[in-house]
């Protein structure tokens, strides 16, 4: 009995380290696709979404493919081909149609409101996804829609309608089995809008939970701005002076700025302004840049977990191998040793 139980142990590693093959190859060819998402190199981005999509259908993993699918869409709007994005959306619709696909369903969507706001067509991309987070949670209760929620903090902050980018911010960081990532994103946005209101007591408390977050990728820029803007609302002008030097130059020229201006120094605050108003026009972006900026912050934090994901894949499977090579080890001794003792019997 024990050597069936080894025989099948050792057969049930096996099937788990080809699964963990198969995932850790469609990982790679995402990160590959997202890679190039937000880059001008057409051809390796279509290349590398449409390997994913062949790969991911014939894996059976129908999320995925709708994800690599969609991607090709949003390509097309950081590209400004609003129409042939548009048109990808519709090929989804119409897929979906016809295999029912929540995940399809959901992607479309999705796609077509990054799109919307991506063109700054704010009402149609506020209605996307208000419609993207209501299915969302109809459909993957145990997950969160923070993405598209943050999505919807964008455009409240877009309109300077800060009371509904308050609720939105707090609608992410409440979500369930929120990421810190996303969860650190809402609660930056929600402390700068406390800062321009100068409520003190909220936005220390903001702040707390803000810095507990600052080890999480992709949120140091966050955290250092954050640092500098509660030692100004709590008046500690000379720390934040400090604090400032370790932001990139245009935002340490133009919080200095802000600083003096607080404390009273109108000559070095209209020096650094100055600064700032140089050194902001010299890597002066078109307002699509600018739109786009939300959305590579998502990329980013994708690529993020894409990598760690891999990483750990790896040594789940490096560590199923050493499982299997244990097991084969224990059954061949198993079969040595019984084959030993049926000898000695019949000696």
């Amino acid at each position: 009995m024990k050597i069936k139980r080894i025989v099948l142990l050792a057969l049930l590693l096996c099937t788990a380290n080809m699964w963990a093959a198969t995932s850790d190859a469609l990982l790679r060819l995402e990160a590959e696709m997202m890679n190039y998402i937000d880059t001008n190199k057409r051809d390796s981005f279509l290349l590398a979404s449409n390997r994913l999509k062949e790969a991911s259908k014939k894996a059976g993993n129908e999320r995925l493919f709708y994800h690599a699918w969609s991607s090709q869409a949003i390509y097309e709007a950081t590209q400004q081909n609003y129409d042939q994005a548009l048109g990808i959306v519709k090929e989804i619709i119409e897929n979906t149609r016809e295999t029912a696909s929540i995940y399809g369903e959901y992607s479309a969507g999705h796609a077509q409101a990054i799109i919307m706001l991506q063109k700054q067509d704010y009402d149609a991309a506020e209605k996307a996804y208000m419609t993207s987070v209501e299915f969302f949670h109809r459909h993957f209760p145990d997950e969160s829609a923070a993405e598209d929620l943050l999505g919807l903090l964008r455009i409240a902050i877009q309109r300077k309608d800060f009371n509904n980018a308050k609720r939105f911010a707090r609608q992410v960081v409440n979500e369930q089995n929120v990421s810190d990532i996303h969860k650190g994103r809402a609660l930056y946005r929600l402390s700068q809008i406390l800062f321009d209101e100068d409520d003190v007591e909220e936005y220390n408390r903001i702040y707390e939970q803000l810095v507990k977050l600052k080890d999480t990728e992709g949120l140091e820029s966050s955290v250092l701005l954050a640092e500098v803007s509660h030692s100004i609302i709590n008046d500690d002008y000379k720390n934040a002076l400090r604090q400032a030097e370790q932001l990139s130059d245009e935002k340490c020229a133009e919080w200095k700025a802000y600083i003096y201006h607080r404390m009273g120094d109108d000559a070095n605050a209209y020096n650094y302004m100055l600064d700032y108003k140089r050194i902001s026009d010299s890597i002066m972006q078109a307002s699509h840049g600018q739109a786009l900026a939300g959305y590579r912050a998502q990329v980013n934090n994708d690529r993020t977990k894409l990598q760690q994901q891999l990483m750990e894949r790896r040594i789940d499977r490096m560590r199923n191998r050493l499982y299997i090579a244990l097991g084969l080890l224990a059954f061949v001794g198993l079969l040595f040793f019984t084959w030993k003792g049926r000898k000695l019997i019949k000696q």
